[in-house]
């Protein structure tokens, strides 16, 4: 296609020279490929396409199917998971504008339930994804791939479980992440003995007001068992 397209511009070139021959003028023209065969898809459409078919306007109630499942989705292959997520977006897009017009409207929009029909095959599409995308790597390279979660410790000390994420700096490159992580010292110590006898007076309070509550409870049913 791309060495056709450029013999056509080269024989346009030459048009200076054969623009007295009026039949080459226009065999030459009708060999330039027109501009609706660059299109994507073969029929086009205009901002209605955000929107239902007119046959269902005025419609207080639109038929609609059930969800897919995940067995449906597990016997289907990459391309149709790829086809069938741009063709529920699509769908869940015009979902969306209908039910914004009808709120503007300040009509009931019909069968509201339709949208979370729509996500739900949505994510179940994601999840037979990721569940090729983890047998791949466990075949592969024997591990799962997925995010991993770290002990991460800020900049008061304190630390917590983090998921991994990707980073476009290295951690070795990281500046950011250097000069937090080199504030750290034996300043933190005086916060985080302050912070501990905060968690230890927090956890205490918790325990006496549910040892009250069960002693409440034993008075008001004296033959229930508490575990």
């Amino acid at each position: 296609m791309a060495r056709v397209i450029l013999q056509n511009l080269f024989n346009l070139s030459r048009l200076r020279t054969n623009i007295c021959r009026p039949n080459e003028f226009l065999r030459i023209l009708s060999l330039v490929p027109q501009s609706s065969s660059f299109h994507t898809s073969p029929a086009h459409y205009d901002l209605l396409a955000f929107f239902e078919p007119k046959d269902n306007w005025g419609e207080t109630k639109i038929s609609a199917g059930r969800p897919w499942k995940l067995d449906e989705l597990r016997i289907k292959s990459n391309r149709d998971l790829h086809k069938l997520w741009y063709v529920l977006l699509k769908e869940r897009n015009m979902i969306m504008t209908m039910a914004e017009e009808f709120r503007h409207q300040g009509e009931l929009f019909p069968n509201p339930e339709r949208l979370e029909k729509v996500e739900e095959s949505m994510e179940n599409i994601l999840d037979i994804v990721a569940e090729r995308n983890r047998a791949y790597n466990l075949l592969e390279k024997g591990d799962p791939g997925q995010p991993k979660r770290r002990w991460f410790i800020n900049e008061l000390g304190l630390g917590y479980w983090r998921w991994e994420t990707e980073h476009y700096i290295p951690k070795h490159m990281n500046r950011a992440l250097r000069n937090s992580t080199s504030l750290q010292g034996r300043w933190q110590n005086y916060y985080l003995r302050l912070w501990r006898e905060k968690m230890i007076r927090k956890n205490r309070k918790e325990a006496k007001a549910n040892l009250c509550k069960e002693r409440k409870l034993k008075e008001v049913f004296p033959d229930a068992e508490t575990d």
